[in-house]
């Protein structure tokens, strides 16, 4: 088949149009360019030709010729052309260019117009008028993703930017799934680190519950306050809760987040008036607190393979299979893991705060969901 009638039209004096010409001995269509206007030639091309033994053949890609100079138009075509959807742009030049260069560009245009016909082989059926051009689906405009914006927004603080390369906030946060419009509960969430990525998240149509106890407030300073400061986070509250006093309203959470906090439910100190965390009771309100198929996203310290619980005390670590196990014991199911945060170099045997290791800790990255 021969593709159908395409008019190309950058001047308004100008055009091009298909013409057939059908004999016994062959069968050829030709573009023709034709007007009034001086730098027109009205000379034609041939494309398709019968050839003898082999069928119809395209012998060459269009040309057609055009005056140097050209208003900025487009390319035009029927909407019955294959591939085409829209209009083309065609580039002006508001200098005298040499014909042969105009040429040049002309043809490079109409190549863009007829490459599926010069590419296919003549005895190929051409697909349907309606059916999609996949090639020009796949041509879509990058778009930046809500996890990616929120970790270029201008308003966040320097020392946030200056943790990202080793927290890569924007993979953890995509993992988690994460979406606007989600009331998201942050357990011990301290300077606000991620506090003020997942309110950039969920927009102003979500909430963030940041959650803190006393003992974190002292830990975290200033920095706590100065990121809640002249309502800073409009769409965040900070929830004051200490250890064991935890309350959630029931279904009342689209996804929560602990973030190198799980070890701290084995940790107690007296010191710093952390008491010790009743486990089974607080992941029982956790899961109170979370709707049904909301998520719970874990990051923390890996441990030795095997070792106890009392590592969260000790090294501020916890084996990734004490928490899988505690988890789907209270009901959640393990619904993702990602080796965003591996570091294969780390020394499990030492504490998270050592010198050689502290910020470059193997963590493991896990994802949880409370069933419908």
């Amino acid at each position: 088949s021969i593709p159908p009638l395409a008019t190309i039209s950058h001047r308004p004096n100008k055009a091009a149009f298909w013409s057939e010409r059908r004999t016994a001995e062959n069968h050829v269509r030709t573009i023709r360019t034709f007007d009034a206007h001086p730098y027109g030639d009205g000379e034609s091309r041939p494309a398709w030709e019968k050839v003898p033994g082999r069928g119809l053949q395209m012998s060459r890609c269009l040309r057609i010729r055009s005056a140097p100079p050209f208003t900025p138009r487009v390319l035009k075509f029927d909407s019955t052309l294959e591939g085409t959807a829209g209009q083309i742009p065609v580039l002006s030049n508001p200098h005298p260019i040499p014909e042969p260069t105009m040429r040049k560009i002309i043809a490079l245009l109409t190549l863009a117009a007829v490459v599926a016909g010069c590419d296919r082989p003549a005895s190929e059926p051409e697909p349907a008028a309606s059916e999609p051009d996949p090639a020009a689906a796949a041509v879509v405009e990058a778009e930046v993703s809500i996890y990616a914006a929120a970790v270029a927004s201008e308003t966040r603080p320097e020392a946030d930017l200056a943790r990202d390369a080793g927290r890569k906030p924007e993979a953890v946060l995509e993992f988690f799934g994460i979406q606007p419009g989600d009331i998201v509960l942050e357990m011990w969430a301290g300077a606000g680190y991620y506090t003020e990525l997942l309110a950039h998240v969920v927009g102003e149509s979500g909430k963030v519950v940041a959650h803190i106890n006393t003992p974190m407030l002292g830990f975290s300073g200033e920095e706590h306050t100065n990121r809640h400061v002249d309502d800073r986070l409009p769409n965040t509250e900070v929830l004051l809760a200490e250890n064991n006093e935890l309350a959630l309203e029931a279904n009342s959470i689209d996804a929560a987040t602990i973030i190198l906090n799980y070890h701290d439910l084995y940790w107690s100190s007296e010191e710093y008036g952390w008491d010790q965390i009743d486990v089974p009771a607080f992941l029982a309100e956790l899961y109170k607190g979370i709707k049904p198929g909301g998520t719970l996203g874990i990051v923390d310290h890996q441990a030795v393979s095997g070792s106890p619980a009392e590592t969260g005390n000790t090294l501020h670590r916890i084996d990734s299979a004490i928490v899988i196990a505690e988890l789907e014991g209270a009901g959640f199911i393990l619904d993702g893991e990602s080796n965003e945060l591996a570091n294969p170099e780390d020394d499990h045997t030492k504490g998270v705060f050592d010198p050689e290791i502290r910020g470059r800790t193997d963590r493991y990255v896990m994802r949880f969901r409370k069933p419908e």
